[in-house]
């Protein structure tokens, strides 16, 4: 925990699971209760987002040899932010329409490709030394944010609201570690080595 960068990037996976666990544990009762979906069209739209994350994941690793990992990470989190920024207005101010609040989950999906492998990958290059105790707290702190978020995000039933508010608790908290804990990742190398 001494290592700065290794704490800001442990923990803007954190936060980013944190935002993500948001819509896992309360997308069903949104999109079934208040917008009326089936549990089939649940199904899909549920299915379709984690295709999305998949998806993405495949082109972060075309991505990587061609642009630095801060990069990659700072697109994770400007998509993350736009996703978060969607489902507030749909949720504060439109009475959350179906589409817009699709699109945003979509997009919160879509970050984690860009988010998960290349902060935990970033983490760990600069704890090499201490790796597998590196490993351990990275899950432990993920996992601790898994928890919390669950709760919190499904307090309201089918309301919205809490939810929104765990996932802008958790863009604005992966914001803050990798710029203001991690620095952004300024130490790290231009790419990964992928030998």
């Amino acid at each position: 925990m001494r290592i700065r960068p290794f704490v800001g990037f442990m923990l803007t996976n954190a936060f980013s699971s944190f935002c993500m666990f948001g819509y896992i544990s309360n997308a069903t009762y949104v999109l079934q209760g208040p917008l009326g979906l089936s549990p089939m069209a649940f199904a899909w739209v549920f299915a379709f987002n984690a295709l999305l994350s998949t998806g993405f994941a495949l082109v972060n690793v075309r991505l990587i040899s061609r642009f630095t990992p801060r990069t990659l990470i700072v697109t994770g989190l400007t998509i993350a932010a736009t996703g978060v920024v969607t489902l507030a207005i749909s949720t504060f101010l439109l009475d959350l329409p179906l589409i817009l609040t699709c699109v945003g989950f979509a997009l919160i999906m879509t970050a984690t490709a860009f988010i998960f492998g290349n902060s935990g990958a970033q983490a760990m290059s600069e704890a090499r030394e201490h790796a597998g105790t590196a490993s351990s707290v990275m899950g432990v702190f993920q996992s601790i944010a898994n928890g919390i978020a669950a709760p919190l995000a499904t307090s309201g039933g089918d309301s919205a609201v809490p939810m929104v508010l765990v996932m802008i608790v958790g863009s604005l908290g992966a914001w803050f570690a990798f710029w203001v804990i991690a620095r952004g990742g300024k130490r790290t190398p231009r790419q990964l080595s992928l030998d």
